[in-house]
Parts: structure tokens; sequence; C-alpha cells
């Protein structure tokens, strides 16, 4: 029988060994108990019966809900979307799973639920009786009104009450106020405030709360004003010094620099206050773009210090820093070289001196410089050493590089680090002998370290070495016997090689290594499976009800894993034993039913019509419980409308429904099936689907289900204004998703061309919901699509202020910076996106960007100076260094043309390309070994005209490599030759002696270049 209603897991199919064996997850949970435990236990879910005509006979007990991150492994029934979404396409509903909506006007919720939620409410209004400021315990008190009654309507006609009855009540207009500001209702805010403080004309508070509702106003001189006030009121010394931090920031957005600096230094006093503290104006300065007052604070901070080498390291250090972002390179480097003489040998800040030392060198494109320097400077122990050799490398200096590294590695020859930057050097330069010791060496150094072992391993392979590869494996296997990570990485490395036996062999190491893992199980039972062991498999998997010791999550995890291998009979039969141990479980009954609708091999119609029943049975029960997400709720419909679809049942269950819901009094629920139904039905009835909940909505008016469901049947219909009007009601009948629905609202306005109404719809959403950076980004797209450039800005900087990690944002915001003319605000927000991004693709896409704006402006050296460190520090994410290249590509093409002319700008052309030859070698030289072709053209192109001798002999290499492009390898020979020693000659001999006519001229060109 085909069953179009059957599910499969998401997860369905194989899993690979690799997601099992990513076993390590570490998770903390904080739990904060406010009840007793007899309380607790009376914490329960209740169910509510089914609609009338549905009521199979089953004495199965109920499916309710699974506590927080108790998923079981396995599969989710169709149609149920992950944690987050709604089924149709909006967002879960925030807080705790829902229960079932009463009657309108009432509050839904268990009994137990709202005598916890009165009790927390009382406590938390005692707290803020005594200190009614807008702390943890005000907000906390705001989300458990929303939680019991969708809003803060009741809290706030409480308080009015209380204000109305008491003209001396302090802390109820205290919250009134806060209310009020989270409304944006700042008027009425303001009033309750300054009442507040007339009644305690010696309390800070209302002053402090006033002067916060000015600062979020951007009214900083009444900012400053206000919080002044509490300031001169306060007695407490946090207090005070949390007044001096925020009015110090005022201070700074009004360039008050005086104003500031004394508060700072108020900041600075004190017992407890370090150099920390002492330094902290001078920080403010650089953050907010005050270059040269920064580096005078610094300087003032430096010359009260002297005689105190302990700290005066740190301070020299960020003053030189200050001094780079002021682009006074000389005078940094001067700092940055006395920051080494007053520190100390073994202290730790020296790496971050040299750190800024070679940022400075590198703008001066001086490095070459500070490597003969700290040469000749001798005895700068280890951090001198490897940096000389990071130098060198840098620089492309292959073997000064070698003997520096090993010089650093005879110092400290256990430093991971520096011996990897080795290793990785040997590799460039095709020395795969020594690439493999430096690799025993790491492990030598590293025992604890797979990775090391596995990139041997792989390279031990790919150089034909596979019995030692094995051995290598083998060997770590037995050293390293209850070492789980070990394992695991041997695990996938004998799967990549096809050792099948060995990869079983390291999974049932790792089974008796943590046997309370399923997922060690769950590998191993994949694997026995793939090998045709189904048995062994099965009872490789039935070791989890002793792995885990919660009974009835053992039964689900081994029900997920059955149903993910199409054992629907032992999956069902581990479902049922799970739904009996934990019967309130949402997943289980879930599970369970979703096995059920799935047929059996050779089963009969009669069987199949009482698993079918039983589904329904099961389906009912998970809509009957509270606590249920609605989403949950919505899916058990459409699965139960689904089966009597699927049996061609629908059309007489169709009249039991609408018959029980025009009964007197009408089942609602019957008529959410029957809704349902008409949905479902070929062709669909959306007038009846529409009449049906229009119908329901009459009768229970805060029936959000009902309501939701009838919005969407507008939108399919192309009614957008009735859904508007609908969802009008749902932000009354569901106001702790008010701005959710306010947001639809905008966007069914924007379809309809009611620019004006989409744009206060979703500014009154941005109103109820503050600090939503999702809210203030779409309203900033609306406001984009109605050319209002100023106000879409602001909405788009508050979003990534509010969420910094909207990286498709800073495009869009800065896409409109650059229609208003201002380069350099889209091409800072372009470089955070670089700085900050996760994703190669958008890295890729901002840098080019900016690219193009630098060579508009005729700056891209300046942008070099940003990616080339970036490229250098973060080799295992080769995009900076691919977009280094780039860039290069983008800098030399002009001087190379003008370098190969006789024009009179030649020389100069010249002095660029040799200048850029001195820093830029490194990632050429990597582009060259890249197997992109694309980086290797630009690579090749650009080497030769750099003047750096350290280019030629790559070059030359892949000049002789006879398997590569013949074009290409034309071109690195001509490179090569230009730059090219004459210790180099006989190879160029070999070339222009040999039997590839195309290459004979080019070689001998060069070595007469070379005089040869």
């Amino acid at each position: 029988m085909s069953d179009p209603a059957r599910s499969t897991s998401p997860a369905s199919g194989s899993v690979s060994l690799t997601r099992a064996t990513l076993f390590s997850v570490s998770m903390v949970l904080t739990v904060l108990t406010w009840a007793t435990d007899a309380v607790a236990q009376d914490w329960g879910l209740t169910m509510r019966p089914g609609p009338a005509g549905m009521q199979p006979s089953s004495g199965m007990r109920p499916a309710g809900m699974r506590p927080a991150g108790m998923r079981p492994a396995g599969m989710r029934p169709a149609g149920m979307q992950p944690a987050g979404m709604q089924p149709d396409g909006g967002e879960a509903e925030a807080g705790s799973a829902e229960t079932r909506p009463g009657p309108a006007g009432q509050a839904s919720g268990t009994t137990p639920d709202a005598e916890r939620t009165a009790t927390l409410i009382a406590r938390y209004r005692a707290i803020l009786a005594n200190d009614p400021r807008e702390t943890f315990a005000f907000q906390r008190l705001v989300d458990l009104y929303r939680e019991r009654d969708g809003s803060v309507d009741r809290f706030q006609e409480e308080l009015l009450a209380e204000v109305a009855a008491d003209e001396r009540a302090y802390p109820a207009r205290m919250l009134l106020g806060h209310l009020y500001k989270a409304q944006q209702r700042r008027a009425e805010a303001l009033a309750m405030y300054r009442a507040a403080a007339a009644l305690r004309p010696n309390d800070p508070a209302p002053h402090g709360a006033e002067g916060r509702l000015a600062a979020a106003a951007g009214d900083v001189a009444g900012a400053r004003t206000a919080l002044g006030r509490a300031l001169a009121l306060s007695r407490e010394d946090q207090a005070q010094r949390e007044l001096h931090e925020e009015l110090a920031q005022l201070a700074l957005a009004a360039d008050d620099f005086e104003d500031a600096a004394a508060h700072y230094r108020e900041l600075s006093r004190g017992a407890d206050a370090g150099i920390y503290q002492r330094t902290a104006f001078a920080r403010a300065l650089l953050a907010a773009g005050h270059h040269q007052r920064a580096i005078d604070e610094y300087e003032r901070v430096v010359t009260s210090l002297r005689g105190d080498n302990r700290v005066l390291a740190p301070v020299l250090r960020e003053l030189g820093q200050a001094q780079l972002a002021a682009g006074e390179v000389a005078e940094a480097i001067a700092t940055f070289q006395r920051a080494l003489r007053v520190s100390g040998r073994e202290a730790g800040v020296r790496a971050e001196i040299y750190d800024g030392l070679v940022e400075a060198y590198r703008r001066g494109d001086r490095l070459a410089e500070l490597i003969t320097e700290l040469e000749q400077g001798g005895g700068g122990g280890f951090e001198a050493l490897e940096l000389v050799a990071r130098l060198h490398d840098e620089l492309g200096h292959e073997e000064e590089a070698l003997t520096a590294y090993r010089r650093a590695l005879a110092s400290n020859p256990r430093h991971i680090d520096t011996r990897v930057r080795l290793a990785q050097l040997l590799a460039r330069s095709g020395r795969l002998t020594e690439v493999i010791a430096e690799y025993r060496q790491l492990i030598r150094s590293a025992p604890r370290e797979p990775r090391f072992v596995v990139e041997l391993a792989q390279l031990l392979m790919q150089t034909g070495q596979r019995d030692e590869a094995l051995q290598l494996a083998a060997r770590s296997s037995r050293q390293f016997g209850s070492d789980p990570a070990v394992h695991e990485a041997l695990a996938e490395l004998y799967t990549r090689w096809g050792e099948v036996e060995l990869a079983q062999r390291e999974v049932e190491q790792l089974v008796r290594i943590d046997p309370s893992d399923p997922a060690h199980l769950i590998a191993l039972g994949e694997q026995q499976l793939d090998q045709g062991d189904e048995a062994g498999a099965v009872r490789t998997w039935q070791r989890i009800l002793q792995a885990e010791p919660d009974r009835a999550r053992a039964y689900a995890t081994l029900a997920g894993v059955f149903a993910d291998h199409a054992m629907d009979a032992r999956a069902e039969e581990a479902y049922r034993e799970a739904v009996r141990l934990a019967p309130t479980d949402v997943d289980n009954a879930r599970g369970l039913a979703t096995v059920l609708e799935r047929p059996i091999e050779g089963q009969s119609a009669q069987q199949q019509v009482a698993r079918d029943t039983e589904a329904i049975e099961v389906w009912q029960r998970v809509i009957g419980l509270d606590g249920v997400e609605r989403a949950a709720r919505r899916e058990a419909r459409r699965r139960v409308v689904a089966i009597y679809a699927r049996r061609r049942l629908l059309a007489g269950q169709l009249g039991v429904w609408s018959a029980a819901f025009a009964a007197d009094p009408p089942d609602l629920e019957a008529g959410r099936y029957l809704s349902e139904a008409h949905l479902q039905r070929r062709p669909r009835d959306l007038p009846a689907a529409r009449a049906t909940l229009a119908r329901l909505i009459e009768l229970a008016p805060g029936d959000v289900e009902s309501l939701i469901a009838l919005e969407r049947v507008h939108v399919v219909e192309g009614d957008r204004a009735a859904a508007i009007d609908v969802l009008r009601r749902l932000v009354e009948a569901d106001a702790r998703r008010a701005p959710h629905y306010l947001q639809q609202m905008a966007e069914h306005a924007h379809a309809l061309y009611r620019d004006e109404d989409a744009v206060a719809f979703a500014a009154e959403a941005v109103l109820r919901s503050p600090d939503d950076a999702e809210g203030h980004r779409r309203l900033g797209e609306l406001y984009r699509s109605r050319q209002d450039t100023a106000n879409a800005i602001a909405s788009y900087q508050r979003a990534i202020e509010l969420n910094d990690r909207l990286f498709t944002t800073y495009f869009q915001l800065a896409e409109l910076h650059l229609a208003a003319g201002d380069t350099r605000a889209a091409d800072a927000l372009l470089r955070r996106v670089v700085r900050s991004s996760p994703d190669d693709e958008l890295v890729s896409q901002a840098a080019r960007m900016s690219m193009q704006i630098n060579l508009g402006e005729g700056t891209l050296e300046v942008l070099e100076q940003e990616l080339l460190p970036m490229a250098l520090a973060h080799v295992q994410r080769p995009v900076f260094r691919k977009l280094v290249v780039d860039l290069y590509d983008q800098m030399t093409s002009p001087w190379i043309q003008l370098a190969t002319s006789s024009g009179a700008s030649r020389e100069s052309a010249d002095a660029n390309l040799r200048r850029l030859g001195a820093r830029a070698i490194k990632p050429l030289l990597e582009a060259l070994a890249d197997d992109d072709p694309r980086q290797q053209r630009i690579a090749v192109e650009i080497l030769g005209h750099l003047g750096n001798p350290n280019a030629a002999g790559p070059l030359l290499a892949l000049a002789e490599n006879a398997e590569r492009d013949g074009d290409l390898r034309m071109r690195a020979l001509t490179g090569a030759g230009a730059v090219a020693p004459d210790s180099l000659a006989a190879r160029f001999l070999v070339l222009a002696t040999g039997s590839e006519s195309r290459l004979r001229a080019t070689a001998a060109w060069s070595l007469a270049r070379m005089g040869g």
C-alpha cells in the first residue's frame, strides 16, 4: 500500500562514521531552581479529550513533553520543522512550550503553572518595592507577566491603579517609567521618572533613569545633566563608578575632552585601581578615533610610570599601537623598541610587542632592516629567533628561514607552531623527506595531538610508503589506547584508505573506552551493517539500552536508529517501550505514530487499518497534551487528516467533524480538524476552510491557532488585505509575538504597494521590540525600497549594532553609503566583514568590493596594510592569501606597464615594484604552489618584475616541470630569468641545451643576462 503521508527521518540513511565519531561535545547547564521539591512535583501536564467521533478504544497512555534538550536520535515525523521554525513559515513561539488556548479573556496554562507564576510575580514585586531600578528583577518580572498574560497590559494596569490610589507610590512610578521606556513612550516615561524624583529628591535612581532615557533618545546634553544629578546624590562606590563611566562616554560623544578626562581620573583612583584603569581614557580616545589625543594621554601615563618597568612595557605597547593608528610609523618603531628594552626576557608581553614592531616595519617596507637589527642584537631569546625566522619566511629567504627556524627550535624544541611553520616551508620547497622528519618530531613534541599522526600517515601514503603509514597508525593506536581522539582520527583515516576492518577495530576501541556514549555504538553498528552483518549491528545497537542510564531516552534513541535503517518493526517495539516509560514525552509519541503509519512488509490490509487507527490515537493524544507547541499540534492534525485521506475515509469523517462542530456546545477541536480537512482535500476547499476558521474565531476570539491558519488561507487566496486584518487581531491575542505579526503585516502591505502602511507596521514592530536586529534590518529594507536613504542607513546601522554578525546587512549599508558618496564609510563596513566573517565567500565578496573602492581612491596600498597581516596570520584560511594576490594583481598592473615603457615614470614604477617585492614574496610563492590556475598565473606574471631573486628558484622549478602547461612554463622561465642569481646558471644551461625548442631561447637569454 502506498502511503503518501509516510515520513522519513531528516537524518535517514547511514550515519557516516565521521558524524558518528564527532562525540566530544561539552555542555554547560545552569539551572535556577525557584520552588521546593514538593511544589515541583505538582507541576505536571494535563490532558484534554479529543473531538467527538475520534476516540479510539485503545488503552495507550498519552505522550507528552520531553524535557528540554532530550530529543532522541532518529527520525522526526514528516513535515515537522526544526526548532525555531513554524510549518507556516513563521518563527517558533518564544519561551516555554505553550498551552492550548483557553476561552477568550482567560490566561492559558495549567493550574500549577499559574500558581508558580503568581508566586514568582509576588516575589519580584517585593524585591522591586525596595529597589525599583531597571535591573534583572524588573526584566524577569516583565517576562513573567508576558508568559502568564501574553502582554504587560495587566502589569501596567496594576501599576496605574497603585499610582491613582497612592500619591506617594514611588516604586510604582519608577516601574511605570521603565515600562513606558520599553514601549518607546518617552514623554510618559520622563513624566513618571520626574514624579518619582519629586517624591524622593535625594534618591539618585530616578535621575539615573531619566539620564539613560535621554541617552537612548540621542539627547546627550539632557543625559549628562540628569546623570550628573544622579552622581551628586549617589553614595555607593559601585554606583558612582558606573555613573562616571556613563558620563565619560557621553562627554566623549560631545567632544568635551576635559570633562571626560575628569571622569576617567575619578575611575583611576582608589586602592583597587590598576594600570588598566589609568589607561582607560587613552583607550577610549583611540577607539573614538582621536589618535593624537590618545597618544598624548598615553605619554602622560608613561611619564607618571617612570621607574616602574613592571607595568611600563604594556603601556608602551599600547602607545605604539596608537602611533601606528595615527600613521606615525617612525615614532611607533621607537616606542616598541623602548618597550622591548624595559620588558623582562620572560615577560609575556614581548610577543605582542614584537608583533607591533613587525607591523610598523612592514608599513615602512623595512622588514629587511628589522631582520638585520634582530640578528645583530643577539641574545633576544626564543621570541627574537622565531621572529627572525618568520620574517625571512615572509620575505622569501628560503635558506635563511630554514636556518633561523632550526636555531629557534634548538632554543625551544617543543614549540609546536614553529615546527609546523618549518614543515610548511619544507613542503613548499618540495623537500618531502625533511617534511616527514619534522612531522616525526612534531609527534614526539605533541604526543596527544592526533592530527600530526594523521597528517604524517597521509604524507607517507602519498609518497608510496603505505606499509609504513599503516605501521605508524597501528603504533599510534597501541600507544594511545585510552585516548578517544586518537582512535576517532584513525577510524576516519582507515575508512579513507579503504581499510574497513581496521576502521571497525578503532570504533570497537572507542566503545570500550567510553561504553556510555551511544554515538560509538551507533557508529560500530553502521560498520557491521555495511559489511552485511545485520544481526551483529542489531546486537550492537541494543547495547544502547545498557549505555544510557535514562531508560526512556535509551529506548527512544534505539528506536530512532532502527527507524533510520527501515527496521520498522523493531523501531515500533522500542518506541512503545519509550512511550510506556515516559508517557508525557511528545517526541516519543510522534516517533511511534510515524512508525505506525509505515506499512510493514507482509501485513494484511486489516492489520494496516489497525495500525492507522492507533496512529490516529497517538497523534490525537499529542494534540490533547497541555504544554505542546502550536506547531506540533497543527502537524498532528495534518497527519490525522492525511491518514483519513489515504484510507479514502475523509469524506465520511468530514461529516463527523461537521456534526460535532455544529453541536451545542460546539466542539472546537473538531472545528480545527474540519478546517484542516478542507485544506487537504483535492481540490482544496478554501472558502469552506475560511468559513470554518471564521466560526472558530467567533466562538473563541483568542484562538491563536485558528487566527494563524486563517491568515494563511487569506494569503493562499491572494487576499493580503484580509490577512493584514487577521494579523491585527493576532497582535492583540498573542502579544508576545506581536513584532513577528507586525513584520508579516509589513510584508503584506509592501506586496500591496501600500508602502506607508508597510513602514508604519515595521516601525511599530521595532518599537515593540527595540533590541530586535532583524526587525531593524527589515525596516531598513522598506526605507530603502522607498528611496529613503537616511532612514534606511539609520535602521541598518542599528541592526548591526544589535547583531554584528548580520554580515549581509553590512553590504546593504555599504551600498547605501556608496550611493551617497561616502566611500570611506562604505569601505570601513566592508573591512569589518573581511575581519570578522567566518564565511569565506562573504570575506571574498567584501574584499573585492573594498578593492574597487580603494582602486578608485588610489589607496590600494592602504588596503594591503590590512589584508597582508591577515594572510600571514591565518594560513589555515587561504582566502586571505588569495585576496592579497588578487590585490597585488591590481596594484602591479599599471606599474609593470610603466616599468616596461620608456616614459619618465619608468624609474618610479620600477621602485614601486622592487619595494613590493620585499614584502609580497611569501603570498606570491604560496600562490605559485596553489592548485588554482588563476593564482598561479598571477604569481608567474608578477614575480619576475619584483626584482627579488628568491623567486627565481620556485619559478624555475615550475618551468622545469614538463607536466605543467606549456605557456605557463614559458612565462615562469621568463620571470625566473629576470631575477635569477648566477648560482642557478647550471639549471638554465640544461634547459638551453634541452630538447624543448620553445624553452631554449628563453633559457639562453637568461644565461646571457647572467653573463654566462
